[in-house]
């Protein structure tokens, strides 16, 4: 995380690969571009919308659990993104080389669980005013597995549902 030290804010979107072996361009991006631009585009912008409340410290402030920051995420991400296949991740530290980023993934393969529970204040894991923290959105994105011929899946041979990743690194504000 040494790039981020020069930004006050930093967003970045992971998604699964949209070509597989064999593929031409042209088979790979027209049907799954759209679809997974979307699915990419609206997890950054509920990282960015729930971010945004860590960073100016309104979640501090409010009590905001870590259901509810879950909710934010989701619901800005859009209503065609499925809740129940949503994992968040907040991690903060004093500097940007403090955070390392987490995968969305255990050693298994499987989605990873969301930081902390449901009632649980959020504070506890994005830290206080002027910290750095990264919010990462895991979403278990099923279909994927309707095109199984792009191989895009996280299974055997990029079978089932791919897994999409957003995530948004900032500074918080002195807000205390």
């Amino acid at each position: 995380m040494t790039l981020l030290a020069n930004y006050f804010e930093y967003s970045s979107t992971i998604s699964a690969s949209l070509m597989s072996d064999g593929r031409s361009a042209r088979s790979g991006t027209a049907l799954n571009t759209p679809l997974n631009f979307l699915a990419s585009t609206s997890l950054e912008y509920g990282a960015e919308a729930a971010g945004r409340k860590v960073r100016t410290g309104e979640a501090d402030k409010g009590d905001m659990s870590v259901g509810d920051f879950k909710n934010v995420a989701c619901t800005a991400a859009g209503t065609y993104i499925n809740c129940s296949k949503l994992a968040v991740l907040v991690q903060h530290a004093a500097t940007w080389s403090g955070i390392s980023p987490q995968s969305c993934t255990d050693s298994n393969g499987n989605m990873v669980t969301s930081t902390g529970s449901s009632g649980e204040l959020i504070s506890k894991y994005s830290g206080g005013a002027s910290e750095v923290v990264l919010v990462t959105l895991c979403y278990k994105w099923d279909l994927a597995s309707s095109f199984a011929f792009l191989k895009l899946g996280t299974g055997p041979g990029g079978s089932g549902p791919a897994m999409i990743q957003a995530s948004s690194a900032f500074k918080s504000e002195p807000f205390e």
